[in-house]
């Protein structure tokens, strides 16, 4: 039994030490910078026209422009807009083309944005038990 676990961690750590580290890409210089301020938890999404932002502290859903100086609110967790969402996090996905869904899990539904910060419908979470797994993140997938 020694033995085999001796064999194990040597082959364990030949194949740790074989693996290579993803090569470096620089950054390009900073170009705009928002004014206002944002939670701990962001995720953005870049689009054509400008960024789509998922403040996840804040619980609210932003369109800024592409100088990052205005900001339009997409959806947020008060009562005073008209996309209120529920209190929990939601999630923020790659659609189709330029579109966005966002995920709220309490009400087990998904804003569909389009690249003008619109939402143009609300379709329900595929399936029930998946609405609490879908992260916060902003992921590529697609959905038909």
């Amino acid at each position: 039994m020694k033995k085999l676990l001796v064999t194990f961690v040597a082959l364990a750590s030949t194949t740790a030490s074989a693996q290579q580290l993803p090569p470096i890409r620089p950054l390009g210089a900073t170009v705009a910078v928002a004014s206002d301020s944002l939670g701990a938890l962001v995720y953005a999404r870049h689009l054509p026209g400008g960024v789509l932002v998922n403040d996840v502290q804040t619980r609210r859903v932003l369109l800024y422009d592409s100088t990052l100086a205005r900001a339009t609110v997409i959806a947020d967790s008060t009562s005073a807009t008209a996309n209120a969402y529920s209190g929990r996090m939601g999630g923020l996905i790659a659609y189709r083309g330029d579109s966005s869904l966002f995920v709220d899990p309490q009400s087990m539904s998904m804003l569909v944005i389009d690249p003008a910060g619109k939402v143009q419908r609300v379709m329900s979470v595929p399936r029930s038990q998946d609405a609490m797994s879908l992260p916060p993140t902003c992921r590529r997938r697609s959905w038909s």
